[in-house]
């Protein structure tokens, strides 16, 4: 009878997709606090070299985020929904056409 108590005091044995979830939530933690950090450094520094290498550290780091919160959804039995919008052969505007109509309209 005792032994019946002690295993329900027991937590129950992670399964290899729990562990997995606690890894990329602990990665995610660690990406945010890097993201503060690198938007840290962006708001102070006045080198424009080490702000544009601010910028391209916070873009892979959003990129990264993205991917991870893609996969823990998938984990998770969720459809992870693209975080740019539509792909541009899925008939979507994609990630850089905002950014390439402005160029374009800039070089005439």
């Amino acid at each position: 009878m005792l032994e019946h108590i002690a295993a329900g005091l027991r937590p129950a044995p992670q399964t290899p997709t729990d562990v997995e979830n606690a890894e990329i939530r602990q990665k995610l933690a660690e990406v945010r606090l890097q993201m503060a950090c690198a938007e840290d450094l962006f708001n102070t520094a006045t080198d424009e070299a080490m702000l544009d290498s601010c910028i391209y550290k916070i873009k892979s780091l959003q990129v990264y985020y993205s991917f991870l919160v893609r996969r823990l959804r998938l984990l998770e039995g969720e459809k992870a929904p693209l975080p740019c919008g539509p792909a541009p052969e899925s008939g979507g505007a994609g990630l850089l056409a905002p950014g390439k109509e402005r160029m374009m309209e800039a070089m005439g």
